[in-house]
C-alpha cells in the first residue's frame, strides 16, 4: 500500500510539473538562454585558449646547434630536434668535420602553462555555474508558482522573481557551489594516477604506501559522482527556503534521507517520462523539419539538412526535459516542506489552497485547513452578495462614482490629477473577510455606540455599489480607494489585507492600511498594466473615531499609542496644504485589516 502511494504521488508530481509549465512557458526559455550562453562562452573560451596555448616562451628552447637530436627536449609539448643543412660550403657545413653539429631545436607548437591550466578551471567552473543558474531559476519559478494561492497561480512573474532573487541574494552561493563541483577533480586525477602507478610496479613498499591513497578512491568517486545530484537539490533547496548554499545543501542531505523511498519512486517515473518527453521532441522536430524542407525544397539532398534538423531536436528535447526534472524535483520538495507544517502554521502567508489539488491528498494538514478556509456559501449565506450590481449597470455607477470623486491638488507635486475612465469591474466574494469585517464593524458600533460624524468625500455616494449591505454612518462608514499593483490586488482579493513591516511609500502614519476619499490620490499609489491600465481597489472602510492631524511628520508612536488605549479607530492624514511629492490630499489609515473590505477590483485608464 505504501509503495502504491509512493508512485502515486510520483505521478501526480509529474502532471503537477506539466501544469507549471503549461502556466509559466517562459521557464523553457531560462534553459534555452541559459545553453545560448554556454555555446557563446564556449566558443569565447576557445579563443582565449588558443591565445595563451599560442604564446611560446623563446627561454625555454635550446638555442644553437648540437651534436645528437637528444639535447633537444622530448616529447609533444617539448617541440622537436631539426637537421640544420644551410651551410653554404664545406668549412661552414656543420655537419661535417670531426664533431658535427648539425641538429637545432624547434619550439613547440603549443605551450601549456598555468594560464592554460587556469583556464581549463575557468571552463569547468563557468560551465557548472550557468547550469546552476539555469536550475536555480527555474527552481525559484517553480516554488513561486507553487506557493502562490489556486485562484492565482500564473498571475505572478516566476522567472523574473526567480531572476531577481539569483542577482539579488544567491549569485556567490552559487559560484561556491560550482567550485566545489570543480575541485573534486584534481583529487581525482591524483587518485587515478596513483592506482595507475600501483598497476604498474610491482614494488611492495610502493604497493604499501599508495593502499591509503587508492582506499580513498572509492569515496572521492562516490562523492562527485553524486555531487552534482547534491548540488542541484541544494539549489532548489535555496530557491524554495532562501538560505545560503551550505545550509540548503544540508537541509537537502537530510530531506532526501528521510523521503529515500518517496525519492526512488520518483527517480523511476520522471527518467521515464523525460524520456518519453526528450523522443516525443524529437520525433516531432524531425518530422516537421522533413515536411518543411521536403516542401520548400523538393529534390534536395536531405542529408545534411536532416542531420541539423535531428541535432536542433536533440538539443530541445534536452532542453525540455532538464525544465521538467528540475521542475519535478521542486514541486516533491515543496510538497515535503508542506507536508512538515503544524495547523497553526497555515494562514495568510502559507495559503493552505497553494498546494495544486492533485497533491493534496499527500498532504493531510492541507485536507483540514481547506475546511475553515475562504468557505464561500451560496444561497445559505448570510451576505447577500448576489444583490450587487453587475455587468454595464457596475460598470456605470463605478464610473459616476470615480467622476464623483476626481480631485485636483491645490499645491505642487509629483503626481498630476487626471480623470479616469473604468475599463472592467471584478467583483470580490471572500466571504471569510466579509464576515471578519462586519463582525468587527459591529463590534465597534456596540463599543462607540455612535462616533462623532467625520465628513469624506464619499458620504452618500456609490449607494448604488452598496445596495446589497448599505453603509452604516454611525461608524462612518464609506467607500475609498487604495492604489497598488495587480499582484498586490488580486492577493487582497483572494486572503485579505495585512498589515506590511516596511511601506513602500514610507508608512509616515505607522503601520497600517492607508487608504484615500479620493480616486486621484489613490491612482498615484497604481502600478500601470501596459494592456490592462491601472488596477485600483474600491474598499469598504469602517473609520469609527477619527484621529486628524494635519502634522508633516507626526509621531507615529503617539498615533498608534492612541488606537491601541481605544480613544481613535482610524486616523486622518490632512495632507491638503503640505508641498512634498504626495502632498495636497487626505490620506485615512486603520491599523485593524477587519476594518477594510476589498469590494472591487477596478481597471482604469486616462480619459
Amino acid at each position: 500500500c505504501t509503495r502504491k502511494r509512493q508512485v502515486e504521488l510520483a505521478i501526480e508530481l509529474n502532471k503537477v510539473a506539466l501544469e507549471f509549465v503549461h502556466t509559466v512557458p517562459r521557464v523553457l526559455l531560462v534553459s534555452f538562454v541559459s545553453s545560448t550562453i554556454g555555446v557563446l562562452f564556449f566558443i569565447w573560451w576557445g579563443i582565449t585558449a588558443a591565445s595563451h596555448m599560442s604564446i611560446i616562451n623563446e627561454a625555454d628552447t635550446p638555442y644553437g646547434h648540437f651534436a645528437d637530436p637528444g639535447s633537444c627536449p622530448d616529447g609533444w609539448l617539448g617541440g622537436f630536434a631539426w637537421k640544420d643543412f644551410s651551410g653554404d660550403s664545406t668549412s661552414n657545413d656543420l655537419c661535417r668535420g670531426n664533431k658535427p653539429r648539425c641538429w637545432r631545436c624547434a619550439p613547440p607548437r603549443i605551450a601549456v602553462g598555468a594560464e592554460f591550466v587556469f583556464n581549463v578551471v575557468i571552463f569547468f567552473w563557468y560551465s557548472s555555474l550557468i547550469l546552476g543558474v539555469s536550475q536555480f531559476v527555474t527552481a525559484s519559478a517553480s516554488a513561486t508558482w507553487f506557493f502562490t494561492p489556486g485562484g492565482l497561480k500564473g498571475t505572478k512573474p516566476a522567472v523574473k522573481i526567480g531572476l531577481y532573487r539569483l542577482f539579488r541574494y544567491h549569485i556567490g552561493s552559487l559560484s561556491m557551489g560550482s567550485l566545489a563541483i570543480v575541485v573534486t577533480w584534481p583529487f581525482r586525477v591524483f587518485l587515478a594516477l596513483a592506482q595507475r602507478l600501483v598497476q604498474a610496479n610491482n614494488n611492495l613498499i610502493q604497493t604499501f604506501c599508495c593502499i591509503p591513497i587508492c582506499l580513498l578512491g572509492c569515496p572521492v568517486h562516490f562523492y562527485q559522482k553524486h555531487l552534482r545530484h547534491l548540488t542541484r537539490d541544494g539549489y532548489i533547496q535555496m530557491a524554495i527556503s532562501g538560505n545560503e548554499f551550505c545550509e540548503s545543501a544540508r537541509n537537502a542531505v537530510f530531506l532526501l534521507m528521510g523521503n529515500f523511498l518517496r525519492f526512488g519512486a520518483l527517480s523511476v517515473i520522471k527518467s521515464l517520462v523525460s524520456s518519453i518527453i526528450f523522443g516525443w521532441t524529437l520525433a516531432a522536430t524531425t518530422l516537421l523539419g522533413y515536411l518543411l524542407i521536403l516542401g520548400m525544397h523538393p529534390g534536395v539532398n536531405l542529408f545534411l539538412p536532416m542531420v541539423l534538423v535531428v541535432a536542433v531536436g536533440y538539443l530541445l528535447g534536452k532542453l525540455y526535459s532538464s525544465v521538467i526534472d528540475i521542475t519535478i524535483r521542486s514541486t516533491l520538495q515543496c510538497t515535503m516542506l508542506m507536508a512538515e507544517l503544524d495547523d497553526d502554521d497555515f494562514g495568510d502567508s502559507v495559503p493552505p489552497d497553494c498546494v495544486p489539488p492533485a497533491l493534496r491528498r499527500f498532504v493531510p494538514q492541507v485536507a483540514r485547513n481547506l475546511l475553515n478556509f475562504d468557505a464561500v456559501d451560496d444561497a445559505s449565506s448570510v451576505l447577500p452578495v448576489h444583490k450587487r450590481m453587475k455587468g454595464n449597470a457596475l460598470k456605470e455607477a463605478m464610473q459616476k462614482l470615480l467622476d464623483e470623486t476626481f480631485q485636483d491638488r491645490n499645491v505642487p507635486g509629483k503626481h498630476t490629477a487626471i480623470h479616469l475612465k473604468v475599463l472592467s469591474v471584478e467583483c470580490m466574494e471572500n466571504q471569510r473577510t466579509m464576515k471578519s469585517y462586519y463582525a468587527c464593524r459591529d463590534s465597534l458600533k456596540s463599543r462607540r455606540q455612535k462616533c462623532v460624524r467625520f465628513s469624506v468625500m464619499t458620504d452618500n455616494r456609490g449607494k448604488e455599489l452598496a445596495a446589497h449591505c448599505p453603509m452604516d454612518p454611525s461608524v462612518n462608514e464609506s467607500w475609498f480607494f487604495h492604489g497598488t499593483s495587480e499582484e498586490a490586488a488580486k492577493s487582497i482579493l483572494r486572503t485579505d489585507f495585512r498589515l506590511p513591516k516596511t511601506h513602500t511609500h514610507g508608512g509616515i502614519y505607522g503601520s497600517g492600511v492607508y487608504v484615500a476619499e479620493s480616486n486621484s490620490k489613490a491612482h498615484s499609489y497604481c502600478t500601470e498594466d501596459a494592456t490592462k491600465g491601472w488596477p485600483m481597489l474600491v474598499v469598504r472602510t469602517t473609520l469609527g473615531l477619527v484621529n486628524n492631524t494635519d502634522e508633516r511628520f507626526p509621531d507615529k508612536d503617539v498615533l498608534k499609542q492612541a488606537i491601541d488605549n481605544r480613544s481613535y479607530d482610524s486616523v486622518c492624514g490632512d495632507r491638503r496644504k503640505i508641498t512634498n511629492a504626495f502632498g495636497g490630499w487626505r490620506e485615512f489609515i486603520v491599523y485593524d485589516v477587519d476594518q477594510v473590505l476589498s469590494e472591487y477590483l477596478v481597471w482604469v485608464k486616462q480619459k
